[in-house]
């Protein structure tokens, strides 16, 4: 039984019964097999009869469909000198045929929450998208993989084709079937979107790759790095898989000379790698300070307010005993804006334009500019968008501030408004009711929004009392165009924040004391 045979049973791409008539010869690395798939098919057509030999008819003619309009099957990757090595014997289904242009894969180990922090990476992302020749290049990405909707994104603002690869899942019960499924389950009327190629699920008999020191990382990280004719390598850490795999092309004499490329500077490629990479044939580059190439980018928070004669007061906290407010903090948005769509979220990264701050302080910002506070559901059980505040007198917050590690962030920073009690319950707030979980339940549903579990345990197993928050809840985005100069403030932790922000606000701003910032 040859491997192809093997390969063609696995992926359930034969005729039902399988029989031993379908021996086939071991098939030259990269060379299509759709023809070999189709004698299959013919042969067990011609030899049966009724009901079955229209299915299997069925089968043959979208075949064919696919092969007429430029689909190949084939046994490996053609003009992939490493293929085999790095992904092993396995069928690679190229809906659209194979991709004749120079392809380039961006690789980088992980970014972390904080996107608004990776400037750089960004820069080099959107630089290494403008040197490339749209006529003929194809960017290469590969689900999962840390760059993967980054890159697709920047493809369609830069008028880039991607090239995307697609991977089977090793060793899963059923995952070869599901493949094969997915290739002879799909017709050429449902056009692919874009130029790609799915690799099967190894052959149960199949040996792994040759280079069993790349098998325990993951194939679709293996996948971009083999096809990919150059390389560009954003960013490394210590030990992660780029390293391990930028080291393994670099000793690899089947790649071409020369065609590792590492973005050099701050947060992309340390010297550390970075020094012995070109020394084994690696090219470095280095970025100037990124600035921007978009002549429309947007200018800082603070300067994109609507106009006013004059800047709102700046004032000091007002004493606990005249405290008559609720205040709702602002704190870092990891990701976009709760009313903002991730491809508008990936532009401002990409594009560099001044939306891509993220930040507490951004997030007042935009508070203050829209007159509006966006609800959220999370968190919240049941799933109602609510809008949360505390009537903890603000001089006494930092004293609640905790690390939540299953969000893996800070419970909230000292960014955010504090709204007069009265105004906000006549706009529909009201107070949180605290209780023992199964209390939910008994509720009218009108009531379950605000209810909150008074206790819960931390990872450590230590209990968290909830109530201390005094939480108040809106129901709904809450609208702040009506919301009198006298009945809120705006508060900062910073006095250079406080002039920035009291050029856009309509309520005074406060400047927390030096002993409630330390945090």
């Amino acid at each position: 039984m040859s491997g192809l045979w093997q390969a063609f049973r696995d992926a359930g791409l034969l005729p039902d019964p399988p029989g031993d008539e379908f021996c086939l010869p071991a098939p030259e690395w990269g060379c299509d097999v759709l023809d070999s798939l189709l004698t299959i098919w013919r042969n067990r057509e011609r030899a049966c009869q009724g009901a079955a030999t229209r299915s299997r008819g069925r089968v043959v003619r979208r075949l064919e469909q696919w092969q007429s309009q430029g689909a190949r099957l084939t046994w490996g990757v053609p003009d992939a000198a490493v293929g085999r090595a790095w992904l092993g014997c396995r069928l690679a289904w190229w809906p659209q045929g194979v991709p004749s242009g120079r392809r380039i894969g961006l690789v980088s180990s992980r970014l972390g929450r904080d996107l608004s922090q990776r400037q750089p990476w960004f820069a080099a992302l959107r630089t290494a998208c403008l040197h490339v020749d749209a006529r003929h290049d194809h960017l290469v990405t590969a689900q999962s993989i840390t760059t993967q909707r980054y890159v697709q994104r920047a493809a369609q603002l830069f008028g880039i084709e991607v090239f995307e690869i697609v991977v089977g899942e090793d060793g899963r019960v059923g995952s070869g079937r599901r493949w094969g499924h997915a290739v002879l389950g799909s017709g050429p009327e449902q056009p692919v979107p874009r130029p790609r190629v799915s690799f099967a699920p190894l052959p149960a008999s199949s040996q792994p790759p040759d280079a069993p020191f790349l098998v325990d990382l993951p194939l679709a990280d293996r996948a971009v790095v083999a096809l990919s004719e150059r390389l560009i390598v954003l960013s490394a850490r210590p030990r992660g898989n780029v390293q391990r795999l930028v080291d393994q092309r670099l000793q690899e004499p089947g790649f071409p000379a020369a065609s590792v490329y590492l973005a050099l500077g701050p947060h992309l490629v340390p010297p550390d790698f970075a020094q012995p990479w070109m020394a084994s044939g690696a090219v470095g580059w280095h970025l100037h300070p990124p600035v921007s190439e978009q002549g429309d980018a947007s200018p800082a928070p603070w300067n994109v307010a609507r106009p006013r004669t004059r800047s709102a007061p700046i004032r000091k906290l007002p004493h606990r005993q005249d405290w008559s407010l609720l205040t709702h903090w602002t704190r870092q948005q990891a990701g976009p804006w709760p009313d903002q769509s991730p491809d508008d979220y990936f532009d401002d990264l990409i594009l560099d334009r001044g939306g891509a701050d993220h930040s507490a302080l951004a997030a007042l910002c935009r508070i203050v500019r829209t007159r509006r506070l966006l609800a959220t559901n999370t968190l919240i059980r049941g799933g109602s968008r609510m809008v949360c505040f505390t009537e903890v007198p603000l001089e006494q917050l930092p004293h609640l501030r905790a690390f939540r590690s299953h969000l893996s962030r800070w419970d909230f920073e000292l960014y955010g408004i504090c709204i007069d009690r009265s105004w906000l319950e006549q706009s529909g707030g009201c107070p949180v009711r605290y209780g023992e979980p199964d209390e939910w339940h008994r509720l009218p549903e009108s009531e379950r929004p605000y209810f909150q579990p008074r206790f819960s345990r931390n990872r450590g197993g230590e209990p968290v009392d909830w109530s201390i928050e005094r939480e108040w809840r809106h129901p709904g985005d809450l609208s702040l165009e009506q919301l009198p100069a006298d009945a809120a403030l705006v508060f900062v932790p910073e006095v250079g924040e406080a002039r920035k922000i009291a050029t856009i606000s309509p309520w005074p701003v406060i400047v927390l004391p030096s002993g409630t910032s330390r945090y």
